[in-house]
């Protein structure tokens, strides 16, 4: 009796020791497979990487190359092809980064040219944004029965507030300059828009001027969501 049971525990500790074992072989095997799914993964991500650079880099040399045959020098103590690799950057870290330039021809000063490119950006920006949010909730206001005179306020007070907001969203990334030949100095500001920043931005200034105008029973998610979506400049 005393060899049954001592046969029984032996055999049970066997049968143990092999599931143990076959449990840990199923285990290291699907640490195998995770461990070469992460590697194949990153991989990847630096294979991505490097096409993204190659792009990155030929558009770096294709621009520099441009902006000197047009007669440009970069505005500053850094060289064009370091605020270039700059401003690459810096698109690079946004999620909906957009660049737009703002030209002015025969500035009679670097200085004067400059603020008049940042004041031409401001504008452009508060009109186009105007312009696209009018155009994408005009329809639903007026659906909802808002009289166009009140719809003609909340723009205006909306258009308001954009351009009083411009510089959260709307930054110099750098300033090329060339000898203009009738005297003065032509200039060309080259600015980003983090347009993430900038749908925040409306859809704050859209709320703050429907309560001004005191607008009711409209459709507000409809028209926050049309606010919210991304502006091509």
């Amino acid at each position: 009796m005393k060899k049954t049971i001592i046969y029984i525990a032996v055999a049970t500790l066997f049968a143990g020791m092999a599931t143990e074992s076959i449990y840990g072989q199923s285990v290291r095997r699907q640490q195998k497979q995770l461990n070469r799914m992460e590697r194949q993964a990153e991989i990847d991500a630096r294979r991505s990487q490097l096409e993204d650079d190659r792009a990155r880099n030929e558009m770096h040399r294709r621009r520099v190359a441009e902006f000197r045959e047009q007669g440009w020098r970069i505005d500053g103590a850094r060289t064009l092809e370091v605020a270039l690799l700059d401003h690459f950057n810096a698109l690079k870290e946004l999620d909906l980064g957009q660049e737009y330039a703002a030209n002015v021809p025969a500035a009679r000063s670097i200085n004067l040219g400059k603020q008049t490119a940042l004041a031409n950006a401001q504008t452009f920006y508060a009109t186009r944004v105007s312009a696209e949010v009018q155009g994408r909730i005009g329809a639903v206001m007026r659906h909802s029965g808002v009289p166009q005179e009140d719809i003609d306020k909340t723009m205006s007070q909306f258009a308001t507030r954009v351009r009083a907001d411009v510089g959260g969203v709307l930054t110099e990334s750098f300033t090329l300059v060339r000898d203009n030949r009738g005297g003065g100095f032509d200039i060309q500001t080259i600015f980003i828009i983090d347009e993430t920043r900038a749908a925040t931005s409306r859809r704050r200034a859209l709320e703050e001027s429907i309560r001004e105008t005191r607008l009711v029973g409209l459709e507000l998610d409809e028209i926050f969501r049309a606010v919210e979506q991304p502006i091509q400049f």
